[in-house]
């Protein structure tokens, strides 16, 4: 060791315990769905969802995380293209709002075949003592023809952490 090195005592390689404060964290896993969706269909179907409780939590932030497989039959004659999109409905809440933009899955004429498809958004605009039901719902916005779209083992899970900037996690 060199005169110029810095020794190390033992509370140099652990944390600060001075600014630690405890955090709350929910991780929820939702049950797997699935839909078969027409490509000559505009109808939106729901695929999957999942209830979070953020009643303990002072300032909640919410990342959703859906993940799917997308097999897509051959026959689409003008292309398949699916539009996912996360809709939330909290407590006291008469209509279901969307949360973050759309996503969209794309397969080009007439091609078959099966892709993972997923996606994340944050949502940061709830309150506490809330509790939402996330929605993903898919609508078929462009194809033809007599193929046929089939989500299969989609999953949304969450995770939820106070965004205060009193927390020192």
């Amino acid at each position: 060791m060199n005169s110029l090195s810095k020794t190390h005592s033992k509370d140099d390689c652990e944390p600060s315990r001075k600014f630690h404060k405890e955090c709350d964290v929910l991780l929820k896993c939702g049950n797997l769905g699935s839909a078969t969706i027409p490509s000559y269909s505009t109808t939106p179907v729901t695929v999957t969802s999942l209830t979070v409780n953020t009643s303990r939590f002072q300032n909640p932030c919410t990342k959703l995380e859906f993940t799917s497989n997308i097999a897509v039959t051959a026959g689409a004659t003008a292309g398949f293209t699916l539009s996912f999109q996360i809709f939330k409905i909290c407590t006291n809440q008469l209509v279901a709002v969307p949360v973050g933009p759309s996503f969209n899955f794309n397969q080009p004429t007439g091609a078959a075949g099966t892709d993972a498809f997923t996606f994340f958004v944050c949502d940061c605009d709830s309150c506490f003592n809330d509790c939402c039901t996330y929605t993903v719902v898919v609508t078929p916005t462009g194809g033809a023809g007599s193929g046929s779209g089939i989500v299969t083992n989609a999953t949304l899970a969450a995770i939820v952490v106070d965004n205060t900037s009193q927390c020192g996690c």
